[in-house]
């Protein structure tokens, strides 16, 4: 499935902001939206404004591990402060909407931005655009399969 398919999931899963399971996550089905929709929006505004000519490719294990298997482990990482909802805040489904076409918007922009755009992944190093659009869709179904646990 595309990272569009990913999207559209999540838009579906709007209507259910309000649910959690804290055996299950320690976040709500809002927070997974929340985080998938800001790790989103991130990447590709830094695939937008990177230089090319810095990326240089490195061996990572734990990169060619995720990649290779498409899976994340669960509860080996916490999400870094800035894709987290600030401690307190409210996420309205309001809030998700307007994260939900900002994520669509900046997808398009990674059309036509050469190979070597990257982002820096705090665990994975340098990942590149081709690289960067494949960690997006597991990301996001690594949080799609957390939330549709939750609502069992």
């Amino acid at each position: 499935m595309s990272l569009n398919d990913k999207i559209n999931e999540l838009e579906n899963l709007i209507q259910y902001a309000g649910k959690a399971n804290t055996a299950i996550s320690e976040g709500g089905v809002s927070w997974h939206i929340d985080h998938c929709f800001k790790v989103i929006i991130g990447i590709a505004k830094t695939l937008q404004t990177s230089n090319p000519d810095e990326y240089k490719w490195s061996f990572n294990a734990t990169r060619t591990l995720v990649m290779t298997t498409g899976v994340i482990p669960r509860g080996r990482a916490k999400a870094p402060k800035y894709v987290r909802v600030e401690e307190g805040a409210e996420i309205t489904k309001e809030n998700l909407m307007t994260q939900l076409k900002e994520s669509k918007t900046e997808l398009d922009k990674l059309e036509g931005l050469p190979k070597n755009a990257h982002f820096k992944h705090p665990i994975f190093g340098l990942v590149n655009l081709e690289d960067s659009k494949k960690f997006l869709v597991i990301h996001t179904n690594h949080h799609l399969k957390i939330i549709k646990d939750i609502l069992v």
